[in-house]
């Protein structure tokens, strides 16, 4: 699954060199090898979908977090900074410098 794609971003833009350089680093799974595990896949984009269809949103959602739960899958953690560096955090971001999460710690 690809959540969260920002580092495809360069200034609030779409880079497009930015996301094929990053969809070659990413692992490759075949949709063969996805349903042949017993896995199901679905891609969509979360505005979208959340506006569109809130209820397959919710139960998405929920199930995100079940499996982050059991340890099933793991978020990537890009850095932790302190609450007092929103406004770095927001710039990491937007400009598509981090790749994983940036977590704020109050």
């Amino acid at each position: 699954m690809l959540f969260g794609f920002q580092s495809g971003l360069e200034g609030g833009r779409r880079n497009f060199i930015k996301i094929a350089y990053n969809l070659l680093r990413a692992p490759i799974k075949t949709a063969g090898s996805i349903f042949s595990s017993g896995c199901g896949l679905r891609g969509y984009l979360v505005t979208d979908w959340k506006d569109n269809h809130p209820d397959f949103y919710r139960a998405d959602l929920a199930e995100i977090f079940a499996l982050a739960a059991q340890g099933k899958i793991t978020p990537v953690i890009d850095r932790e900074l302190p609450l007092e560096q929103a406004a770095e955090a927001h710039y990491l971001i937007g400009g598509g410098r981090n790749l994983g999460k940036i977590i704020l710690c109050p």
